[in-house]
This record gives C-alpha cells, structure tokens and sequence, in this order.
C-alpha cells in the first residue's frame, strides 16, 4: 500500500518507453536520474492528448520531464525556493532552465571541451554528463546558469524575427552567424563572475 500522496508509479514504464521513441535524449536523462534514485516527487498521465509529466527531486533541485501529444517538452531544470515554488512546491514551469543550458554552462565554466552543434538542443549527446551538470549545478551555480539561459533566449528571439522578417526562409548563412554569436556570447557569460 502506498502513502495518499505518493505517486502512482503504475504507468512509469510505458512513459519511459515513450520518451525513448521520441526523445531518446531526453530519456536517457530520465534513466540516468532514476538509477541513481532521485525521488519521484509527481509523476501523472497519459491524460486527454498522450500528457504526461514527471518530475524528480533530490534536495532543492527539481527535473521535469513531459510528453504532450506524444512529443517530449525535453528536460527542465529548476531550483525550489520560497518565492518561486508552485502549490505543489515545484519551480513553476516559467523558473525551469532547458537542460541543454545547464549542460552548456557547466562545460564552459569548468573548461570541459564539449561540442555544441544542434541549436535546439544544446544536450544533444551530452546525457552522460547529467550527474556531474546537475550536481555542480546544486552547488551553487544557479547564477551562471541564468546568465547563459539570457544569452539563449537572446539567440532564439533573433533567430524568430529573422525568420518572421524572411517570411519563414531565412539565409542559411545568417542562421550560422546568429549561432555563431550566441555560442561565444553564452561562453563569455558562462565564465564571467
């Protein structure tokens, strides 16, 4: 018998094993924080339109994980504190931080020699670093992590209005160069102090 308020694990397998056919990244993620026992602290679905999310926890840090109308939402990662915490005591979904961010932070501010090539994706390949990212991460590196989730956010609202301004056919080579700029501004923002 489980505690009211424990979540019903029942339907945890086949979310994996959604997650593995559409984000294998992303599951990777998920299987590696399960094996080294995270809690898991919600965890509903499938509900109307294949939703689904998951969220693990050990101490203050939360990974959420989620499935909407069976694509993957990817991997959030967040810090629970006094103001920032949901009814359900989790970081609102605004306070997460795309997991490929933190990766990309840790990498650049630790000197670790990482390629960065898939602009949606900075995690991309990287799952085997989820333990070491996270743990420097819940050492006190929430601020470096935010600078470089700026610069992120910066390369993805340019790299929009230059597609709204193309009408949706941007030149490949201004692509490249937005990349370009974003990687060494999010470099420069990763190792400031």
């Amino acid at each position: 018998m489980t505690a009211p308020d424990a979540p019903d694990l029942a339907h945890l397998p086949a979310f994996l094993t959604r997650l593995m056919a559409g984000d294998s990244d992303s599951h990777d993620v998920a299987r590696v924080l399960l094996d080294d026992r995270w809690e898991v602290a919600s965890f509903w679905g499938p509900v109307q339109m294949d939703v689904w999310q998951l969220i693990l926890r050990r101490a203050k840090l939360c990974v959420r994980f989620g499935i909407e109308r069976g694509y993957s939402d990817g991997v959030g990662v967040g810090s629970v504190g006094v103001d920032d915490a949901t009814a359900e005591g989790f970081p609102a979904w605004n306070d997460l931080r795309p997991f490929g961010v933190v990766v990309f932070a840790w990498a650049r501010a630790t000197g670790r020699n990482l390629s960065f090539t898939d602009r949606e994706d900075l995690a991309h390949g990287h799952g085997a670093y989820t333990a070491v990212c996270l743990a420097w991460l819940s050492e006190g590196n929430d601020e470096t992590v935010d600078r470089v989730y700026e610069e992120w956010r910066t390369f993805h609202l340019a790299r929009g209005i230059l597609r709204s301004n193309s009408r949706g056919r941007p030149d490949a080579q201004h692509i490249e160069a937005l990349h370009a700029d974003a990687l060494i501004a999010m470099t420069a923002a990763a190792r400031s102090r």
